[in-house]
């Protein structure tokens, strides 16, 4: 194969990995009427809400949507009761976010998903996923 050709085909995979993702979400999206950005959101506010009170501001730098189409979005999420608002205690201008039960089930199904692809790829030989690790980090 020649170097031309590679390239193409190592960009090629790489679609094809962001279209098996996406298909993915899309399933889990359907289910519970969300837009990706939304499940974005969600998946956001779970990994994070672990180790920190999770702010609409990190949350619109990390996924680099403005604040009013984040707001657009987290409203709905709290229509849908999915997200919770908490007022902070000592500024009542501050909320954090939070899932609520059906947000939490929800997240556990993006994990389910997440881990059939992570299952797949640990099936793959460690040298060459720390090869393909090395050329995607760069």
């Amino acid at each position: 194969m020649d170097k031309d050709s590679i390239d193409t085909n190592l960009i090629a995979l790489i679609d094809k990995l962001t279209d098996i993702k996406r298909s993915l979400l899309w399933e889990i999206a359907e289910k519970y009427g969300l837009t990706p950005l939304q499940i974005q959101i969600v998946q956001y506010i779970y990994n994070c809400s672990k180790h920190t009170r999770v702010v609409a501001k990190d949350i619109a730098r990390e996924l680099m949507v403005s604040k009013a189409t984040l707001s657009v979005a987290l409203n709905s999420l709290v229509k849908k009761v999915i997200v919770r608002k908490h007022q902070d205690i000592n500024d009542k201008r501050k909320w954090h976010l939070a899932l609520t039960k059906k947000g939490e089930e929800l997240a556990q199904d993006l994990s389910v998903k997440k881990n059939m692809l992570v299952n797949y790829i640990s099936l793959q030989n460690k040298k060459d996923k720390r090869v393909a690790y090395r050329v995607l980090a760069q």
